[in-house]
């Protein structure tokens, strides 16, 4: 069931992320977006007076990261239906 297995990786992801703040980086920028790998990270979260340095840094690490991760994953995708297509070009 897909939100069984959705609610195992959300579940794996939380042990992760409280491991130590670069381990919440790595895995919410996996597992979500920037904006709430930002906010999950962010330092007096209970009050709002816009983003300071660390977090703007969180903001644009986590871009980068996901999008270095989504580059890979499309590029393996396109890999694997290039190398299905030769060789079925091939018989």
């Amino acid at each position: 069931d897909g939100e069984e297995m959705e609610g195992r990786v959300a579940s794996i992801v939380q042990k992760i992320a409280r491991k130590s703040d670069w381990m919440a980086f790595l895995a919410l920028s996996y597992y979500t977006d920037p904006f709430m790998t930002t906010i999950y990270l962010r330092k007096g979260i209970e009050k709002y007076d816009g983003f300071s340095q660390r977090d703007w840094v969180i903001f644009w690490g986590s871009v980068l990261v996901t999008n270095l991760w989504w580059t890979l994953v499309v590029s393996g995708a396109i890999e694997i239906i290039r190398s299905v297509l030769h060789w079925f070009g091939r018989n």
